[in-house]
């Protein structure tokens, strides 16, 4: 099930750089989150219960909260027996989070989740929402526009409290985004339904590439 919400976001000028200090775990970037949060969640693996929220897709104009990626990655947490997972229909709004680059924009936006748990706190130990920047590509041959790529792929993980347990981020820096060729021709629901489908599978390969083979 998704839900479209169309916005006039004047400065949400996206330039997916990230700072220099940047450190690459398994192919993407994950800052350091609270102190012992991070070993505090994946030692707990098997144990804990997490809220999956409806991922975000969102453009300079327009936004998409996608149930079907949440499902996807809510399963892949319950198939590898990592976590209890409860599903959350509610929109968590992204849109007031706008940067200059994915960095800043990344700690607006887990700000923002973070404040938002604090007013509607959920009943397990972690909540989790993923966010996908899309931004608009000009077709190079025959030099045309209307396609649509993700520029940014940004996932957190917070534990109830709202502080930072596992989140982290991917853009054209890391190998995993750029083989999954996060772009199209054009941009129908079709084709915004197919990046939200394949940015969702590069969240889980992420997931799969840090829990899994960090803890396991």
């Amino acid at each position: 099930m998704k839900t479209i919400q169309k916005y006039k976001i004047k400065a949400v000028i996206i330039f997916i750089t990230l700072i220099a200090s940047a450190s690459v775990t398994f192919g993407v970037y994950r800052p350091e989150s609270a102190p012992g949060c991070d070993k505090l969640f994946q030692n707990n693996l098997g144990k804990i219960k997490i809220t999956v929220f409806p991922t975000i897709a969102r453009s300079f104009n327009w936004t998409i909260y996608d149930q079907s990626s949440s499902k996807r990655i809510g399963t892949f947490f319950e198939t590898n027996n990592l976590a209890k997972v409860q599903y959350s229909n509610q929109k968590i709004d992204m849109n007031k989070s706008t940067a200059k680059i994915q960095w800043q924009l990344f700690k607006k936006s887990m700000s923002l989740f973070a404040d938002y748990l604090k007013v509607h706190p959920v009943n397990t130990e972690y909540a989790l929402v993923v966010e996908c920047l899309v931004t608009p590509r000009r077709i190079v041959s025959p030099r045309r526009s209307g396609g649509e790529a993700v520029g940014g792929i940004q996932c957190y993980v917070l534990d109830s409290s709202g502080s930072n347990a596992f989140s982290f981020l991917l853009n054209s820096h890391h190998e995993l985004f750029i083989d999954a060729q996060l772009k199209t021709d054009n941009a129908t629901a079709e084709s915004r339904d197919e990046l939200i489908k394949k940015s969702t599978e590069v969240v889980i390969k992420a997931f799969q590439r840090q829990l899994i083979l960090e803890s396991h």
